[in-house]
This record gives C-alpha cells, structure tokens and sequence, in this order.
C-alpha cells in the first residue's frame, strides 16, 4: 500500500515541478515554476549560505534527540546536548547581519541567555 502510493506520489510531483505557478501578485513574479520558487526560496534562505558540517551536525544533534526520545538513553542529557546543537548549526543569510555568540547583541542566543 506504502509502495504504491509512493510511486503515485513521484509522477505527480514531477508534474507540479513543471507546470507554472501563479504567484499572488502575478505583476511582480510572473509565471514561475515550482522548482524556480523553491530555488528562489532557497537563496532568500540561510541554508543557502550553510556548509556541509552544518548538515552533519544538524544530522547529530537530530541524531542524539531521537535516541533520547526513541530509546531513552539519558534524555535529560541528550535533549539538551541535541538541542543545542541545532541551535549552534543554524545557518543565516550573509548580508542579515545576524551575529553567533552569547555576547553579540541581536543574535539568537544572546536573547535566550539574557531574555
């Protein structure tokens, strides 16, 4: 059953990728399709701006929440520890101005430090 809803699944995304998209102001845009919204989402994005190690790391951190929860081993460790690597390995945009440490004023730890 998985299976063939997921081979049903596959033509019909190809199908919206290459159909045009109408974008809600059509003036501005124009027609685009899916994959050219997703590319240009992708840039207005941090991850566009993020590295291979980003991806690693997210994958551990992601990695250390899911043994907590799935198996139990040392949750009131693991969370904690996979959450702040999430948090460490979030990309941002080059030209937003965001900062990375805890002393750095407008940045995202600084304001769940301090409050």
């Amino acid at each position: 059953m998985k299976t063939r809803l997921f081979r049903a699944t596959i033509p019909a995304l190809l199908f919206l990728a290459a159909s045009p998209v109408a974008a809600q102001s059509p003036g501005l845009l124009g027609d685009q399709s899916l994959l050219e919204s997703i590319r240009t989402f992708y840039e207005y994005t941090g991850f566009a701006n993020a590295h291979w190690g980003n991806f690693l790391m997210i994958g551990v951190g992601l990695f250390f929440i899911w043994l907590a929860i799935r198996f139990g081993y040392e949750p009131l460790l693991l969370v904690p520890i996979g959450l702040g690597i999430l948090l460490g390995n979030i990309p941002f945009r080059q030209d937003a101005g965001l900062q990375i440490g805890i002393y750095e004023p407008g940045s995202v730890l600084n304001y769940l430090y301090f409050g």
